[in-house]
């Protein structure tokens, strides 16, 4: 899917790439900007922004850690986009921020402290991270990547993601003050997250590339996920009306306005993508499209063992895509969707967090017109790049 024309990253990109979201420990020197898709770093860093000292890192071969500063500043949007914002995402009373050059969206009430917690987090030699932009099959790789890691142990993964993988981007996802309050409205029987997921080596991250701890890809494997947009914008929409720290009560023509001006949180996710498929050649980034999960399962269970070092055998892969075929995965009860509804975060009778699970679903909710403004907004993001992307399969699990 594409052709691999690209050159490698230089040393100094290479350092650069990554993301996580919950801990507040070091990370290394200061950010380099991304070759032809990174922000360049503000010559005056936002004032304010604390130099979090350094934290302890676990194992010998953890990355050397110096406390870096945030280098971007955030910037609110423009009166009028934000009034528009407000409206259609009630759940965003203080709207969103820009970040990086190309403006990705973050949480109107996230800060600079938050990303400097953020990029100076702990890193382990052996942890691994799964990264993508949202609605790309993540939970999907999640549990595929666990299974890897812990020799097929099929009891051991029967607890939910949230305990077994680290996701700590809510700050910069939901904006505060509703997270506060669906906090304070959570069930009592609702379940608590294990503590010691803090401490996981599995991380799960949708920030994008450079805006992850300097040195991530030195240190840690990353799993970098990505999908075609017409079917991103699809899922988003439908996860956009479930979740109650989105709350979007629109259509989804008008959540596709937002998507393609890049006013959804959490977007734009084309260059998000570039970001990473510029990176791919670095030894430890495995850069995986979710229509190639979909059109051969079995064989991405391949690529993704030899990625991580875990020999597995054909039988072993044989189990593997029977455990994850979409439709059992669909009624696996130990994903994080299942505690989000117990949390009380999910509105009720807004369908299902895994839907049809396929490529080409777009066809069936964007009309013509839609989805040639899609075409041509693929098509401008990706002039001077060989990223291409699958908008159908003849073909799929």
């Amino acid at each position: 899917m594409g052709t691999e024309t690209a050159s490698g990253p230089t040393a100094e990109q290479a350092g650069h790439a990554a993301n996580l979201e919950p801990g507040e420990a070091p990370g290394s020197r200061p950010l380099p900007c991304l070759s032809n898709g990174g922000s360049k770093p503000d010559p005056t860093p936002p004032q304010g922004t604390p130099g979090h000292p350094a934290g302890s890192e676990e194992g010998p071969e953890a990355a050397a850690a110096e406390p870096v500063a945030f280098p971007y500043k955030l910037r609110p949007l423009d009166p009028v986009t934000q009034r528009r914002v407000i409206a259609d995402f009630p759940a965003l009373p203080h709207g969103l921020q820009s970040v990086l050059d190309w403006d990705f969206k973050v949480a109107g009430t996230a800060t600079a402290a938050d990303f400097a917690a953020h990029l100076n987090q702990p890193l382990r030699r052996g942890d691994v991270w799964v990264c993508s932009p949202p609605k790309c099959g993540s939970m999907w790789t999640q549990e595929l990547v666990w299974l890897l890691e812990n020799q097929l142990d099929f009891d051991g993964c029967r607890a939910m993601l949230t305990d077994r993988w680290r996701f700590g981007e809510s700050r910069f996802a939901a904006d505060l003050e509703e997270r506060a309050r669906i906090a304070a409205a959570r069930p009592a029987t609702a379940p608590v997250p294990d503590p010691t997921a803090a401490r996981s080596r599995f991380v799960k991250s949708h920030l994008p590339l450079s805006l992850s701890p300097p040195r991530l890809l030195d240190t840690c494997k990353v799993v970098y996920l990505a999908r075609n947009p017409k079917d991103i914008c699809v899922s988003f929409f439908n996860h956009a009306r479930r979740y109650k720290t989105v709350n979007f009560g629109g259509s989804l023509e008008t959540f596709a306005e937002h998507f393609l001006a890049g006013t959804v949180v959490m977007t734009p996710v084309v260059p998000h993508m570039l970001e990473a498929w510029r990176l791919r050649h670095h030894p430890n980034l495995c850069f995986i499209f979710y229509e190639d999960m979909k059109r051969d399962l079995r064989g991405q269970i391949r690529r993704l063992a030899a990625f991580l070092d875990r020999p597995c055998s054909e039988s072993d892969v044989e189990r593997l895509a029977e455990y994850l075929h979409i439709d059992n995965f669909r009624k696996n009860p130990w994903r994080s969707e299942d505690f989000g509804k117990q949390a009380g975060m999910v509105n009720e009778g807004a369908g299902e967090f895994i839907r049809t699970g396929k490529t080409g679903d777009w066809k069936n909710h964007l009309s013509p017109e839609l989805s040639a403004r899609f075409d041509s907004w693929i098509e401008s993001q990706l002039s001077d790049s060989d990223l291409r992307f699958v908008m159908e399969l003849d073909k799929q699990d």
